[in-house]
Formats: C-alpha cells, structure tokens, sequence
C-alpha cells in the first residue's frame, strides 16, 4: 500500500494533467501488481516509466530483484487479469521487449 501511495504522489506531481489511475490488484497469495492507467498513447506510457525508473524512492524498500517495471497492452492486461500468474507475462515481456 505504501508503494501504492507513493505512486499517486509521484502522478499528482509530475503528471497530474494526465490524470492516471492507480489500482492494487492481487494475482495469487504471493504476486501482486500496482497498475498505472490509462495513458494516451504508448508514447506517454514510456515517458511515464523511465520517469519512474529514474525516481528512487518510491521502491527503496524493495531489492530490484523483488518486483519489476514494465508496459503492457489493453489485450494483454486482460488475459493477465483472466490467468492470474504475472509469471509467464513477465517471461513472455523479457523475450519479447528487453
């Protein structure tokens, strides 16, 4: 939750003419995903990560091996939302995007 918050800071901030949408939603008992919408284009969405993967402080907590940062299309969100397991999306993104 303090993740959570951190973010709508972060937006409110630096991008509150966006006005972005900040959700927690939890995939299994031990993966849960912060989510960032809606964006204009994809355009906006990159600008908006490396915004935040520049900004330190929001996840000082966390090793960067404990969570990640990445984009995902409305397509793809939904069928990560059907299966639940934010596993095999983040295999498929570091084939696929990295």
């Amino acid at each position: 939750m303090g993740v959570k918050a951190a973010l709508g800071d972060f937006n409110t901030f630096n991008f509150g003419s966006q006005n972005l949408d900040v959700s927690l939603d939890m995939m299994q008992e031990n993966q849960g995903i912060i989510v960032v919408k809606t964006f204009p284009g994809a355009s906006h969405a990159r600008i908006y990560l490396n915004a935040l993967k520049n900004n330190k402080q929001i996840f000082k907590e966390y090793k960067p091996e404990e969570y990640s940062l990445l984009m995902i299309s409305a397509d793809n969100f939904k069928k990560l939302q059907t299966d639940r397991d934010i596993l095999p999306y983040l295999n498929f993104y570091k084939t696929k995007y990295r």
